[in-house]
């Protein structure tokens, strides 16, 4: 090690500079090369972070969507036990008609395709909330039987139709999240061993670098 080294120690003990010099450019080095080190930790750790936010916020747009999911089936509920309790259920239809408007209001698409399923889902949505409505209006006026033909010929197709509709969209969001936690973990592993082979090159060096200095001085 020391044959080898030898050109590049005597290149350096003939350069024209005080001895102080060459120790502070030495410093400077190391000092880089633990720069360069925490430099690539951070990338590492900056990387897992935006893939981490990307799981979560698929998780959570996944959770919209079943909530989404129980506020229709919740409504179609208290729409079939208001044909027996007709003034019983008018308020609380009224207000989960309402939570399901306000879930539907604040859904925001992650991309264009998921754009053109949301709004899709939410005109399906917006038919099954103008039917709840129209039955509710014929409960209002004591016509059970009408309101009744309509929800077996028209709401509750309406709501299979939405409840097929949502369970897409989760498939897709739970797709994404499995694809998101596949590729954390084969970045996780790459940077782990590029980080690993950073270390051991930098130490490497860093051990010549010493040499390097210890042999001219």
């Amino acid at each position: 090690f020391e044959r080898l080294n030898q050109p590049v120690t005597n290149f350096v003990a003939r350069l024209p500079f005080r001895l102080e010099a060459k120790l502070l450019v030495a410093v400077l080095g190391a000092v880089g090369l633990l720069v360069l080190l925490g430099g690539a930790g951070l990338a590492l750790l900056a990387e897992n972070g935006r893939r981490t936010e990307a799981l979560i916020e698929s998780q959570q747009r996944a959770d919209s969507y079943r909530e989404l999911e129980h506020d229709a089936h919740s409504l179609l509920i208290t729409v079939s036990s208001a044909l027996w309790m007709p003034g019983a259920m008018t308020d609380p239809m009224t207000t989960k008609i309402g939570h399901l408007q306000e879930r539907l209001a604040n859904l925001r698409p992650l991309s264009n395709d998921e754009a053109a399923r949301i709004e899709e889902m939410r005109h399906e949505y917006q038919g099954f909330i103008d039917l709840v409505k129209r039955e509710l209006g014929l409960l209002s006026k004591g016509d059970i039987d009408l309101a009744g033909a309509l929800q077996i010929e028209q709401v509750v197709p309406q709501a299979a139709k939405i409840e097929a509709l949502t369970d897409q969209l989760v498939e897709a969001a739970d797709a994404r999240m499995m694809a998101a936690i596949d590729a954390t973990h084969e970045v996780y592993r790459t940077s782990r061993n590029g980080l690993i082979v950073f270390i051991a090159v930098a130490a490497l060096f860093g051990i010549y670098f010493a040499h390097t200095i210890s042999a001219f001085v």
